[in-house]
């Protein structure tokens, strides 16, 4: 198969152009042109120029001497119109051939950002999900353990007071003990 760049250079055709037309008939050029794309491009921008009628003959001309007056011959046009030279310039256009290959890098990264982006997001939705659990356990821990801080001051301070109770009634108790046997 003839590739798409020699194929436009041979005949003289913006390839850019060819391309997205064939793109556009549904043809692909990955791997060259086929002949039956390369019969299509033709068709599409090379036309066969149209059969001129043949010069009817006509009767021959008289000349009549010392009155001939000289005639000048038309000029002779193409049948074939140079789109560059009317554009101006060099006539070249850029463009790139294959829009699509040329931006598949691109489109590669960015596919690779997304997919970084989603994942960091559910690993940061994870992290905020243990932390949140965390500080429900640990407030819960913390509620907890100020309700038996305060069960423990008042059973402390109870058994203080009872201790204080009880060891003023063993003084009073030793006392009258002392005083029974003498030794006080």
């Amino acid at each position: 198969m003839t590739s798409l760049h020699s194929f436009c250079k041979d005949h003289n055709l913006a390839k850019s152009t060819v391309h997205r037309w064939l793109t556009a008939e549904g043809y692909t050029t990955t791997e060259g042109i086929t002949p039956d794309a390369q019969a299509a491009i033709l068709a599409q921008f090379c036309p066969e120029p149209e059969a001129q009628e043949e010069p009817q003959a006509t009767e021959p001309a008289v000349t009549v001497l010392g009155t001939v007056t000289p005639t000048l011959e038309a000029p002779t046009f193409n049948s074939s119109v140079a789109l560059a030279r009317l554009r101006g310039g060099d006539g070249s256009i850029a463009a790139y051939a294959d829009p699509m290959a040329a931006i598949n890098q691109a489109l590669q990264l960015f596919d690779a950002a997304e997919s970084a982006m989603a994942a960091d997001l559910a690993q940061r939705q994870a992290l905020l999900q243990q932390t949140q659990n965390a500080a429900r356990q640990m407030a819960a821990k913390a509620a907890a353990l100020q309700a038996q801080q305060a069960e423990y001051k008042i059973k402390s301070d109870v058994m203080a007071m009872l201790q204080s109770q009880e060891t003023a009634n063993l003084g009073e108790l030793l006392g009258k003990a002392q005083a029974l046997t003498g030794d006080a």
